[in-house]
């Protein structure tokens, strides 16, 4: 397999650089959990603090934030980056998926590892 580094290293530092603008926004914690459903497709809360050994609590503040709903108690509007599901078997689980924005999100990642 022929890699092309140049191509590789222009996409993380492009890649980076929007994940340092978001950070002004996003926690460290927050990222965290965004780039794991980015990558799962869709996760529940036990998933991602399973993965990423983080605490419950924290992993819901997390997911709070970076959805779209307006919780009272959160301060702010709603990133919109995830939105909660219910599993269609067992309505106690909820998954934390992808909304468009935070598609868009991924497919802007995505593109600047393009030649």
């Amino acid at each position: 397999m022929n890699i092309d580094k140049g191509l590789i290293l222009r996409g993380m530092q492009e890649s980076l650089t929007d994940m340092h603008r978001l950070s002004g926004e996003l926690t460290t914690s927050q990222l965290r959990v965004l780039m794991f459903v980015m990558r799962r497709g869709k996760a529940t809360g036990r998933d991602i603090s399973k993965a990423l050994e983080m605490s419950p609590p924290t992993v819901s503040r997390s997911i709070a934030t970076l959805s779209d709903e307006k919780i009272s108690r959160r301060a702010g509007e709603p990133v919109g980056f995830l939105r909660l599901e219910s599993d269609p078997l067992d309505r106690r689980v909820r998954y934390a998926v992808l909304t468009a924005k935070g598609q868009a999100l991924v497919d802007r990642m995505v593109e600047k590892f393009q030649p």
